[in-house]
């Protein structure tokens, strides 16, 4: 009996095995694969780990070849305390100057283009008796800039600005999505390692979550059925965060606000990429709350990204940086 049962256990595992090599590699014939990590070989590593937001700029110099054939060597430079060069000569901070600080994501850090073809470069062309401090940095959201202003902004004296680049994806880096935990763990080498995020807690009230880790199921780097039961497992995790995206979003961008106003400083959403409904809606939020907004969205029109890579050119950051010092000289008069 032991031996009929024996056999019968191992027929049914050869069985089950050999039914998901068929899946497996009938998901591969139609064009799934495997999980990837994206790493592109041109781009060195400018990003550090930091305790708080999940990672923050890499002090340093880096210059690396373009990502098409017709592009010029791409230069980006951080200084010790984070931030993205302005100008050729920026070196410190001068607490008797007035500053004006960009936060946001990879569109305001200027992923992709050079130092002096950043819109924050731009605005430091405009504003020369101004310091501009650019703190912006790939893959943030919302919450992470305004940890950034949170940690810097009460040891900048004269800060009398604070500009923040939105994009409408900012919502879904805000609740640390399924989506996005996805995207960041193909983009680890990068350093991205791990993202803090919102939620919104019983008393409607923003709830803080510390940084956590994405963590994959073992071998979904090498087979497709494993993929797919950790993307749906990163789902169901999710629950009802996407839910909430706006509503945190808001309430951030809220604490953007009164935190400026409790170091005197003016603030200003500047809404780089949204879409049409979604913007309308931020807009009226805006106007109700109080908080000075102005959209300069554009579609990303081929002549308008870096060719082989996507983001804002240098083209668009200069209109962005028109856009932004066009509406502050209408604001002051």
């Amino acid at each position: 009996m032991k031996r009929i049962l024996v056999i019968k256990i191992t027929a049914l595992t050869i069985v089950l095995f050999a039914c998901l090599g068929v899946v497996e590699l009938s998901l591969r014939v139609f064009g799934f694969s495997p999980q990837k990590k994206l790493v592109y070989s041109n781009e060195p590593l400018m990003y550090d780990v930091d305790q708080t937001r999940g990672w923050k700029n890499k002090p340093g110099a880096y210059t690396f070849p373009p990502y098409h054939p017709s592009g010029k060597d791409i230069t980006m430079t951080f200084l010790d305390d984070e931030r993205r060069v302005t100008s050729s000569n920026q070196k410190t901070i001068e607490d008797t100057v007035q500053k004006v600080i960009t936060v946001g994501g990879s569109f305001t850090q200027g992923w992709a283009i050079s130092d002096e073809e950043t819109y924050s470069w731009g605005l430091q062309n405009f504003m020369p008796n101004n310091q501009v401090i650019n703190y912006g940095t790939g893959g943030y959201g919302t919450y992470q800039s305004l940890l950034t202003l949170e940690e810097k902004l009460p040891e900048l004296v004269n800060t009398n600005l604070v500009v923040y680049g939105f994009i409408e994806h900012h919502e879904t880096r805000n609740v640390a999505s399924a989506e996005w935990l996805s995207i960041l763990k193909q983009y680890s080498k990068r350093g991205h390692v791990s993202v803090p995020y919102l939620s919104i807690d019983e008393n409607n009230e923003l709830n803080r979550h510390q940084p956590e880790e994405y963590s994959n199921l073992p071998l979904t780097h090498s087979l497709v059925l494993m993929k797919m039961l950790d993307r749906t497992i990163q789902k169901i995790k999710s629950g009802m965060k996407l839910d909430e995206k706006e509503q945190v979003t808001q309430k951030a961008i809220l604490e953007m606000n009164n935190l400026c106003a409790k170091y005197e400083s003016d603030f200003l959403v500047a809404i780089l990429n949204c879409s049409d409904v979604k913007k309308q809606g931020y807009l009226s939020f805006f106007e109700n709350n109080g908080i000075k907004a102005l959209d300069c969205t554009i579609p990303l029109r081929e002549e308008l990204i870096v060719k082989g890579e996507g983001h804002p050119n240098g083209i668009l950051n200069s209109i962005w940086a028109e856009q932004i010092n066009n509406y502050l000289n209408c604001s002051v008069q």
